[in-house]
């Protein structure tokens, strides 16, 4: 089985879905983009993003 997650960064939001075997089973998403960081790095926005995943 394989799995993975795909990370779509945009201007105003971040979002990522879940495969597993070639299917998206799960997405999420958050008001992460690019023009919406704030104080935070990008990679604090993808580790936030991150903790939203539990596959």
């Amino acid at each position: 089985m394989s799995h993975y997650i795909s990370p779509n960064r945009g201007w105003t939001n971040l979002r990522a879905w879940y495969y597993r075997d070639g299917v998206a089973v799960e997405s999420r998403g958050s008001e992460a983009g690019v023009t919406r960081l704030n104080d935070r790095s990008h990679q604090q926005a993808f580790d936030v993003a991150a903790t939203r995943f539990t596959p």
